[in-house]
């Protein structure tokens, strides 16, 4: 099982998230479709590698039509400069504009443009949220991107007393949220986690200057969607965790502040705007092969309720939004309730310290008025992972032991998928390559996974 960590040594933005999953492997064409598929315009992205306190990263810039725009995380009121652009709303104030910020690239920018005119002064999230709805995205990622916002926005309708389908979102905010937010959803689509877990978070110090005057860092809408997430303040001033690098978090992570054991199999780097004198400004991303042999994974949390009076339409999205919130599996099961009308039993199975968590998502976002929950027992393979070479590329292989014993090795679909796009070939032509490679080496694995030879 493959998790994402988050090492929030220096904070995060969504911009910063969005470098470290490119960082990671996510395809820059595979994003720029999903958001050329969205009726915004007005923007240009701009990805760099540059170099963040002597560490190389992956800059992701947003620019902004007729606007010297990029995205720059508050710094502290003493700090700041004449000629910042004010927005709107608080969590706008990460999109400054900073002469002289000249990042030290080490290689050519790769650009795409998508600069015709925008429409709408501002966008509120009900728009938004039907405008993610109606776009030609795949369900896992509409619901993460829906998610996300749908946080974002009753931290910021908390704040300023408002409901959170009134919140309005300034044009150029819009635009840069709306990159980050379903960029970074497109990308995690492709690359294809099991769950996500983070470290405290620093947040920065200070204060931070914003339409609604200066505020203290973290500011107020990031404070609201960090709650109860560890945090500190060290080094760096100024802020460092924005309300949209917050709302990801929040969505994404259901056990913040624990490293995750298993196999550290790649890190990523996103590249903030700024060289930090203390060290650099910068997210990093790592990958986790998780063991799951361990006594946390041999029992599960089962939430269980019926539903016969919600649309079909609206039990479907649910379930993708369930998922993409980290449960680890939802499936729907048809049933034919008193009275004789049809319906829909919906399991979910989470790990149990997630069951109030995911208890509180089936009451809100259903029509339910009750779930039932009880724990389970189950027995589980031991998971190792290898790659095979193919024609198309290398495939991760998932391996399953019992007892000791090699019984299965399955090779990773969004591997074969990725590879696939690439080469413009049927998924099933580049599967059957790993799996016939697989069977190839079955000898070769045995001896490696059961007796531990190189």
């Amino acid at each position: 099982m493959k998790t994402l960590y988050f090492d929030l040594f220096s904070g995060c933005s969504g911009d910063m998230i969005l470098g470290a999953l490119l960082d990671l492997g996510a395809d820059f064409e595979t994003v720029r479709q999903g958001l050329a598929a969205l009726p915004v315009g007005g923007y240009r992205l701009e990805v760099n590698r540059v170099l963040r306190g002597g560490v190389a990263a992956t800059r992701l810039t947003v620019h902004i039509a007729g606007q010297e725009h990029k995205h720059v995380r508050g710094r502290a009121h003493d700090q700041a400069r004449a000629g910042e652009h004010e927005h709107e709303h608080d969590y706008e104030h990460e999109h400054e504009h900073e002469q002289g910020d000249q990042p030290s690239i080490i290689n050519h920018p790769l650009s795409t443009l998508n600069m015709q005119p925008s429409t709408h002064d501002h966008r509120t999230y009900a728009q938004i949220r039907d405008m993610i709805a109606a776009a030609p995205l795949a369900p896992a990622v509409r619901a993460r991107a829906t998610a996300i916002f749908e946080h974002l926005a009753i931290a910021e309708g908390k704040i300023h007393g408002r409901p959170p389908e009134a919140v309005h979102f300034h044009e150029v905010g819009a635009v840069d949220s709306i990159v980050d937010i379903v960029g970074i959803s497109l990308a995690l689509d492709h690359l294809g986690f099991d769950s996500f877990a983070c470290s405290a978070a620093n947040v920065g110090s200070g204060t931070v200057r914003c339409a609604h005057g200066v505020l203290p860092v973290p500011a107020p809408a990031t404070a609201e969607l960090l709650r109860g997430f560890p945090v500190y303040s060290a080094h760096f001033a100024g802020e460092l965790v924005t309300p949209t690098g917050a709302a990801v978090l929040r969505t994404l992570v259901p056990e913040p502040g624990r490293l995750p054991a298993g196999t550290l199999l790649r890190t990523g780097w996103g590249a903030g705007s700024r060289e930090h004198p203390d060290g650099p400004n910068a997210l990093r991303l790592l990958v986790i092969e998780m063991a799951d042999a361990g006594a946390a994974d041999t029992e599960v949390a089962v939430l269980e309720c019926n539903l016969d009076d919600m649309l079909p339409e609206l039990v479907g999205e649910l379930a993708d939004t369930l998922r993409a919130a980290g449960a680890l599996d939802v499936f729907l099961t048809p049933v034919q309730m008193k009275k004789s009308r049809p319906g829909t039993l919906l399991t979910l199975l989470c790990r149990p310290p997630d069951t109030p968590r995911f208890a509180d998502e089936l009451l809100a976002r259903s029509t339910t008025f009750g779930v039932r929950v009880h724990r389970c027992a189950r027995e589980v393979l031991d998971r190792r992972s290898f790659a095979v070479d193919t024609p198309y590329g290398a495939v991760s292989v998932k391996a399953g032991l019992r007892r000791g014993r090699l019984l299965k090795a399955t090779p990773e679909f969004e591997d074969c998928r990725r590879l696939a796009a690439a080469a413009d070939v049927p998924v099933a032509v580049v599967y059957q390559a790993a799996a016939a490679a697989v069977t190839a080496g079955w000898d070769q694995w045995v001896r490696r996974l059961e007796h531990g030879d190189a």
